[in-house]
């Protein structure tokens, strides 16, 4: 493919090379990638042909829809990665529009990526993928859109720790690179969360979350109501929580632990290790955490802890190291060695390392040593050595940033913020068998804390509450994941640490400004200039002063909260704010934040809380420089009441009580100089010289101090004790209430406001990512799911085409073996031969028969049927079982292997919705939809579910089933449609049947909603093919109404149409129909003499009562059946009273006359449970059949249409064992016939359809048709008549759709199908009875119609036309006679005759004028002849000559049905001509058989022409129907392409001889001088079967429109053979003449003979001239019997016989050149001939 498409790709390739990666993407990565792939390699290196290719992806819908890949859970990283590097070429291409490059960032209608990470798992992204997502947003031509920015983070927070790290490198050079976007970013929403979740490591277990909820610090509730609960009880309960916790063992916290291994993607699986040396997951609460650090304290030095050694034994040796490298360490890293890391040891220094790092948390103790050791200055710990992981983690950075810098941007983003201290994160990365997640982690999230700081230093601009509500939602952020989420670092380091680099930025902020350059004697006049024009930087420092203090005071426990780094950071903040300066200067310039009534404002009560808290921290280091500010305070300002001084002092007594017992302690230092101070100042207002006047500190000797401490000790303290208790404690109480509290309850409003609107920012940005999501799927994924439809049609219809193809290339290899195979092909052994078994074709006659059988290629003998109807065992048949099923599925494996290569991999379910979707797909082109409907084909054997599609061409129905895809489906030609008829299905009107030209029919269900909407478009397409007696009516929606406006009911009246064809109409607008076999059309018994040897069907006494319903032919039950229907009482109501619990019809009676035959045996054994019926109640013999309707009045079964007209349904032909009778133990085989029939099935259907025409019938049929659709179906006519059936067998009695009960609606509908269903009524008043012969003749003459020949046999008269003069010369007999039946007249030729063609024997061709019998006029017809045959000169010939020694006759032309080509054989080039009866020449001359033609025929429709040949061949050929035919239209060079060869037919040993078609019954019978007839199907040309009369050469065939193929025979002697169309032989006759023609009729034949008879030339009655002048005769015999009825003497010979339309004449073409017309002579209007009605 690379091959074909790299030189020079079209924009289709391309696009369908895009719709194959949409449909594979779904299913398999591999290909999805090398296509990928292969597009990629069209577009890197940059060349000319990658141009091209850019250009053309750069089409609309081309290259958008690949993110759409990015969201399919089943493409691997690799694939996604390979999408985007084709974006990047794009972005990266000159040649790519500005439009382009909008859409590809998804900028166009703001799309945005939040579909993306809202549909893409965090587990499938990599490095490469998110560094390409946000160079995309990054590098954008026009602003960085932030919003996008912060929704990939938010998706990359919870991604793997190579990720997240990527994501935040990326974030942070875009601050750097652009300042402007950190001002925009914080504009964002909730990206506060955003940032603050890349700590999390992974979500809490259920039991840690109800442990956290239960040991948690007070922070976690600060945001969460504004409480007024006092500090003290905060702390108290903080305590009684640390005293519970401290039994917590450290076993038991690392066996908590493991509960923490759990990881958010499987990604991070890889980080946690199994065996850890120091786990970085937090424990449950601070205290515990502290017991932990002294638990492994006492059990290891911290040398011990950290020493490489212990590092690398930490390793588990029982994990792979290829399994244990995390995903971003396995990449292909040329410069990283993935299990190489490097441990270098470093001096803890002060000027690059805070005092106390977060080795504090897993090494703490309250010794003197530790607290000296974090003093930077203490030379004993400067040589500790520390062990910190350095990892490679190049490859995380794409080339360009590899150049610009090959670590770290910490230093850069310390330089901008004014940060200069460090801290070192290392210890605490979890040691594990890849110590390179450690070094990852540790960039990370000392990249992450300098990322936040910038943002709300650098971001977020101003002092304002918006400002610090902005910045205080990065710490709600946090505590509020830190509830359900475990955190890589400790929340108290986090915070800790942001507020350290906060205060180091605000303290560089206030530097470059001027207003900070250290401590010196100028200090106080500087920060007085400077805070008159820095009030921003006045405001940020007291804001964080607040944040600073609640963070300390969160906990009574401070230790893991202050370090040095936050010492430095606090306390020159303070002294910025000239809290603790002396007042003494004399400058009044200077303000010390007192207010002018001297008031300590919230900044100096907030300070001094932070002071007293680090007073209390049990680093010396810290306690004194809290001291000196705190005595500094004192001194600057005196203490504003007795309150205040009792606040101070009992602050400062806890403090030196908690170390009193402790003598040597450094604090007492610090502790005693400022309690001196602090009762010096308020000895007076606390009352202490009355109260302890003894206290040592208030006399000035040298051992003040030492004495204070003592009295504080002793047991003499009780009076110092008493006194803070009685009088300070109150006091100080009451100051907390009224001025520390209120400061503590704003912070606790101001943390609950942060929250808010931190939760409003997250909705807002959720919200974002929901719109983005909605707008992502509508213009990106939902146009490539339409692509992906789209192929996925396109690869059903390349699938289904395959199938179709295999299952046709399958089927015509079976038809080309029954050939090939069979007794006329060229492999046939007799031997080998197998039994054929036959089946019921659903093709039907004119006469709506269907008569026809065809194999059964998968027949089943239905033994298990037999068996297990007689209780035997099947263990007998189990290998007969198993071969059935071997071949069964033998047969079905193809169509499998088919559905597995081409089903593109999807299951069931998606194959049929897409196959519902897409099969307008197989439309051919340039078709325009009509109608497009879900639908059910109902058929006689099962239903199927589908699709009717009607175009512009053609009618569609494609099979939805996916066991049986396209098994069903079939194609119509449009103009083929005849007829639409209404239908119900289970009693809804809500099915059509479609009635086609080729007499085929299907009945499709529809939604009772559309079925009037279809039927309507259907009608106004006003199709030239529906002339039936339904097509042309008004678009009336009844029954009743249909019937009146056919007119049927007079033509049969008037006896037009024959009984059988009026039953079967009615049945047909009735609702019945052969497709439903719960809806069968109904016939009546005829007869009640099933006994007598002869029947006479003139006696009335045969017949039965058809006034009467079937359930009472028998008198006797009248009463009774009368007495039931009126004893019938249902309690419910709902059952109405009926007369029989049976019906006439359902499906069971019609599968229990039709046992013998398939697919009837087959339903009847379903229906019977798998199994036969007992032989006892079976249909075995028409005389108990009878005596069972006689005998009980719930036999009510009427017969069908079958027992008229198919003899086969009689006849056991397939051997099914159908068992025994009970009494007579008699074999049940075929049906027993009366005997009148003479045990021949055919004479039983001939007669009783003569029964059926007879006159007693006609006269009575009426009756019986008021009954079943006349006005005695229901109402009180039906009570009277006795003729009630059960409720749910009529129309509109129950509406199932209107039963919401699922069971109740099952329940009726399962009635419905057993019942059976009443037809529509058609009659609302009595039914008009037949006219008799006479009647009828009289009420033809009188309308000005011709009689039909038949019906007037006696009185036959004759004209003869001369066609040609009698000149000798010009004499030309006429051989070829034809009035085509479907001649087109425009409005204006309405009224002119009709169009004779006539050929002559020399092929003159005359276009005759022809117009019947009419009352206007005064002759029997009228004849205009063709002005061209009157001389030589004018006359049209047909250009090729005929075969010198062919006879010429009738055989061999035709004429098409409109009258505008005549097609011509026996020419000597072995062509078919075609001659323009318009354009009066030849138009087309067509070879296609290999010797001459000496035979063609032209089926009833005009779309079938067959010809014949010598070379022993018949080729089917196929006429275009419609316009396209016009002469007009046609030009001579294409004047063949409406016809054409369609198949070829083989069989015969010698020349073809006669043909016969029926496009009705799909046959073609071809007679051959071999003595065979052959039948072949007409649309595929299988072959059927051979007829072997009597071996002698066969001359003539003739096919009849019923059933019947008659067979003419000559060689010594003329025989004539009467066969059905299955092969059974019904009659033969040998005559004593020679026939020259012959035409066959329903019930007649004609034959023309030409000769004398022998008895005629022996008569002496009979002169010599007489004998002379008898040439010829017209013989007419009964079809059945062949006996002859009527002769008609001519006294010329005859070359061809053609009869009109109705047979109303006979035309005759004679050798003298003349032309013969017959026709019946009118009758006298008989005055004694009543007319009644």
């Amino acid at each position: 493919m690379k091959y074909y498409v790299q030189r020079n790709i079209h924009i289709e390739e391309l696009n369908a090379l895009i719709s194959s990666i949409s449909t594979f993407a779904t299913s398999n990565d591999i290909i999805t990638q090398e296509l990928l792939e292969f597009i990629l390699a069209m577009l890197y290196p940059p060349s000319i042909s990658t141009d091209g290719t850019i250009g053309l992806l750069c089409e609309p819908n081309m290259t958008e829809g690949l993110y759409s890949l990015l969201t399919v859970n089943n493409l691997t990283i690799n694939t996604k990665e390979v999408v985007l590097k084709i974006i990047k070429c794009l972005m990266d291409s000159r040649r790519v529009p500005q439009q382009v490059r909008t859409q590809l960032r998804l900028e166009t209608n703001h799309i945005g990526f939040g579909g993306i990470i809202s549909d893409l798992a965090p587990e499938s992204l990599s490095v490469s993928i998110i560094r390409e997502i946000l160079n995309l947003i990054i590098n954008s031509d026009s602003s960085i859109d932030v919003d996008q920015l912060n929704i990939v983070m938010k998706l990359c927070s919870a991604a793997s720790l190579d990720v997240r790290y990527v994501a935040m490198r990326k974030l942070m050079s875009c601050f750097i690179a652009h300042p402007s976007v950190c001002r925009s970013y914080i504009k964002s929403h909730g990206w506060q969360e955003t940032l603050a979740h890349f700590f999390v490591k992974f979500p809490r277990s259920i039991s840690t979350q109800s442990s956290q909820c239960l040991i948690s610090s007070n922070a976690s509730n600060e945001f969460l109501a504004v409480g007024s609960t006092d500090q003290n009880n905060d702390t108290d309960k903080e305590n009684s929580t640390s005293t519970s916790n401290d039994k917590i063992t450290f076993e038991n916290l690392s066996t908590q632990s493991q509960l923490f291994k759990t990881s958010s993607s499987p990604d991070d699986q890889k980080q946690e290790r199994t065996v850890r040396q120091l786990d970085l997951s937090p424990v449950a609460d601070e205290n515990a955490h502290r017991k932990l650090n002294r638990t492994v304290s006492s059990s290891s030095s911290s040398q011990d802890l950290l020493t490489p050694k212990s590092r690398r034994t930490s390793i588990n040796p029982f994990i792979d190291s290829k399994d244990a490298t995390p995903e971003f360490l396995q990449r292909n890293s040329e410069d990283f060695q993935p299990n190489t890391f490097v441990t270098v040891t470093t001096p803890l220094q002060s000027s690059s390392a805070s005092h106390e790092d977060l080795v504090s948390i897993v090494k703490k103790e309250n010794s003197t040593d530790d607290l000296t050791s974090m003093n930077g200055g203490n030379d004993a710990l400067s040589p500790l050595p520390r062990s910190t992981t350095i990892t490679s983690i190049k490859h995380l950075y794409s080339d360009e940033e590899n150049n610009e810098q090959a670590g770290r941007l910490g230093p850069e983003v310390r330089q901008i913020l004014g940060v200069t201290s460090t801290e070192d994160t290392s210890f605490f990365v979890p040691s594990s068998t890849n110590p390179e997640d450690g070094g990852l982690l540790e960039e990370l999230c000392e990249t992450l804390i300098l990322t936040i700081v910038m943002v709300l230093w650098k971001g977020i601009v101003g002092s304002g509450d918006d400002a610090w509500t902005s910045r205080g939602q990065i710490f709600s952020a946090l505590r509020y994941l830190h509830r359900d989420h475990e955190f890589y670092l400790p929340l108290v380091y986090i915070e800790r640490r942001i507020l350290e680099l906060c205060m180091e930025t605000c303290l560089n902020d206030l530097k470059i400004n001027g207003a900070y350059h250290g401590y010196d004697r100028l200090y106080r006049r500087r920060m007085s200039d400077i805070r008159k024009t820095t009030s921003t930087y006045e405001n940020n420092c007291r804001e964080l002063i607040k944040v600073v203090d609640d963070f300390i005071s969160q906990t009574a426990e401070i230790n893991d909260r202050i370090t040095e780094n936050f010492i430095n950071g606090i306390l020159p903040i303070l002294d910025t704010m000239l809290i603790f300066e002396e007042n003494g200067t004399g400058d009044q310039t200077v303000s010390t934040l007192v207010s002018h009534n001297e008031h300590w404002t919230e900044t100096s009560l907030t300070g001094l809380n932070i002071l007293l808290n680090l007073l209390a921290h049990p680093n010396v280091l810290f306690c004194g420089p809290a001291s000196v500010r705190i005595h500094s305070l004192l001194h600057s300002r005196p203490l504003n009441g007795r309150e205040e001084a009792a606040y101070l002092l009992s602050n400062v007594n806890k403090i030196f009580s908690s170390i009193a017992q402790n003598e040597d302690c450094e604090h007492f230092t610090y502790l005693l100089p400022l309690m001196k101070t602090i009762i010096d100042k308020s000895y007076e207002i606390l009352q202490m010289n009355v109260q302890i006047p003894n206290v040592p500190l208030h006399k000035a000797t040298s051992t003040a101090l030492d004495d204070f401490r003592r009295y504080c000790s002793s047991s003499d303290s009780q009076e110092w004790q008493m006194f803070i208790q009685r009088h300070i404690e109150p006091l100080a109480e009451h100051y907390r209430s009224m001025s520390i509290r209120p400061f503590h309850m704003n912070m606790k409003i101001w943390w609950n406001n942060c929250h808010e609107m931190m939760m409003i920012g997250i909705h807002k940005r959720n919200r974002q990512i929901g719109e983005e999501k909605l707008k992502f799927q509508s213009h990106i994924v939902q146009q490539w799911s339409i692509r992906r439809r789209n192929e996925q049609q396109r690869n059903l219809k390349l699938a289904k085409q395959r199938r179709i193809h295999q299952t046709h290339v399958e089927q015509e290899w079976k038809d080309r073996g029954k050939y090939i195979h069979g007794e006329r092909g060229p492999w046939w052994n007799e031997n080998d031969s197998k039994e054929r078994h036959w089946m019921l074709s659903d093709r039907e006659n004119i006469h709506r028969m269907r008569c026809k059988l065809i194999e059964n290629n998968d027949f089943n003998t239905h033994e298990e049927a037999s068996r297990l109807r007689d209780n035997l065992g099947i263990d007998s048949i189990a290998e007969s079982r198993k071969s059935l099923l071997e071949e069964s599925l033998k047969n079905k494996n193809l169509s499998i292997q088919q559905e597995t290569l081409y089903g593109n991999s999807m299951d069931e379910q998606e194959l049929l919705a897409v196959s519902n979707e897409t099969q307008s797909l197989l439309l051919e082109e340039k078709e325009k939809m009509i109608i497009g409907t879900p639908c059910s084909l109902i058929t006689s054997t099962f239903v199927t579910e589908g699709k009717l599609e009607i175009t512009n061409r053609y009618i569609y129905f494609f099979d939805s089933t996916p066991q049986k895809a396209c098994q069903n489906d079939f194609k119509y030609p449009l103009s083929w449609l005849q007829d639409v008829q209404l239908r119900r299905y289970n009693l809804r009107p809500s099915a059509l049947e479609f009635f086609l030209l080729n007499q085929t029919n299907f009945l499709v269900n529809f939604d009772k909603k559309l079925r009037r909407q279809i039927y309507q478009k259907i009608m106004s397409l006003k199709l030239p093919g529906m002339k039936s007696v339904f097509s042309n009516l008004s678009m009336s929606m009844t029954p009743q109404g249909i019937l009146k406006e056919s007119k049927l009911t007079e033509k049969w009246v008037t006896r037009e149409i024959s009984n059988f064809d009026y039953l079967m109409m009615l049945n047909a607008i009735a609702g019945r129909t052969f497709n439903d076999l719960n809806q069968y059309p109904i016939f009546p018994w005829i007869l009640k003499d099933y006994t007598s040897d002869v029947l006479n069907i003139n006696d009335p006494n045969i017949f039965r009562d058809f006034s009467k319903p079937i359930g009472i032919q028998n008198p006797k039950h009248i009463e009774d059946v009368r007495l039931k229907y009126e004893s019938f009482d249902d309690p419910t109501g709902l059952m109405k009273k009926f007369h029989y619990g049976t019906h006439y019809s359902n499906a069971a009676s019609v599968m229990h006359y039709l046992i013998r035959m398939e697919p009837f045996t087959t339903l009847h054994i379903q229906l019977q449970s798998g199994k036969f019926d007992i032989a006892d109640r079976q249909f075995h013999s028409f005389q108990s059949a009878w005596l069972n309707i006689m005998d009980s009045p719930n036999e009510v079964k009427e017969l069908i249409p079958e027992f008229f007209y198919l003899s086969e349904f009689l006849v056991n032909s397939n051997k099914f064992d159908l068992g025994k009778l009970q009494i007579s133990n008699q074999i049940l085989n075929d049906v027993q016939l009366p005997p009148w029939a003479h045990n021949s099935p055919e004479e039983f259907i001939h007669t009783h359809r003569l029964a059926l025409e007879s006159d007693y019938v006609s006269a009575h049929l009426h009756e019986w048709i008021d009954l079943i659709f006349g006005y005695k179906q229901t109402g009180q006519a039906a009570i009277d008549a006795v003729n009630v059936f059960m409720y749910c067998s009529y129309e509109k009695a129950v509406d199932v759709d209107a039963i919401e009960d699922p069971v109740t609606r099952e329940a009726i509908e399962g009635m419905i199908q057993n019942f059976g269903q009443i037809p529509s009524q058609l009659l609302m008043e009595p039914h008009p009875r037949r006219q008799t012969h006479e009647q009828a003749v009289f009420e033809i003459e009188s309308q000005g119609r011709a009689l039909n020949v038949f019906q007037n046999l006696t009185h036959i008269r004759a004209f003869f036309v001369e066609i040609t003069p009698e000149n000798d010369k010009l004499c030309d007999p006429i051989t070829f006679i034809s009035i085509p039946k479907n001649q087109v007249r425009s409005f204006m030729q309405q009224g002119i005759p009709d169009t004779l063609v006539t050929v002559s024997i020399s092929g003159v061709v005359g276009n005759n004028g022809w117009q019947p019998y009419d009352k206007s006029l005064s002759s029997f017809f009228t004849f205009e002849r063709d002005p061209t045959l009157q001389t030589e000169r004018n006359r049209h010939i047909i250009a090729a000559p005929f075969f010198p020694s062919l006879e010429i006759n009738s055989r061999l032309f035709a004429v098409s049905h409109d009258a505008q080509f005549v097609f011509s054989g026996g020419h000597w080039d072995w062509s078919l001509r075609v001659y323009s009866l318009i354009k009066a020449k030849m138009i087309s001359s067509l070879i296609h058989h290999s010797d001459i033609i000496t035979c063609l025929t032209l089926d009833s429709t005009g779309s079938i022409l067959v010809t014949g040949s010598r070379d022993t061949t018949c080729v089917v050929w196929n006429i275009s129907s419609g316009d396209s035919r016009n002469s007009n239209n046609i030009n001579d060079q294409e004047s063949s392409s409406f016809i054409s060869p369609a198949v070829t037919l083989y069989g015969h040993t010698s020349a073809i001889t006669c043909l016969h078609v029926s496009t009705e019954l799909d046959l073609v019978v071809s007679g051959s001088l071999d003595g065979t007839c052959n039948m072949h199907t007409v649309e595929h040309g299988v072959y059927v079967r051979t007829l072997r009369p009597i071996g002698d050469p066969i001359i003539n065939i003739q096919l009849s429109t019923e059933r019947h193929i008659l067979i003419q025979t000559e060689k010594d002697d003329t025989h004539l053979f009467l066969y059905s169309i299955n092969g059974g032989f019904i009659r033969n006759r040998k005559l004593d003449y020679h026939v020259i023609d012959m035409l066959l009729s329903e019930k007649h034949i004609v034959l023309a003979v030409n000769h004398v008879t022998s008895s005629q030339q022996t008569n002496k009655k009979l002169n010599k001239e007489s004998a002379r002048v008898v040439a010829a005769r017209i013989i007419i015999k009964d079809m059945f019997e062949m006996k002859t009825i009527q002769t008609i003497r001519l006294h010329t010979h005859i070359n061809c016989l053609y009869f009109t339309k109705d047979f109303s004449h006979l035309l005759v073409g004679v050798k003298d050149g003349k032309l013969i017309v017959l026709t019946a002579e009118k009758k006298a209007l008989a005055k004694n001939v009543i007319k009644t009605l």
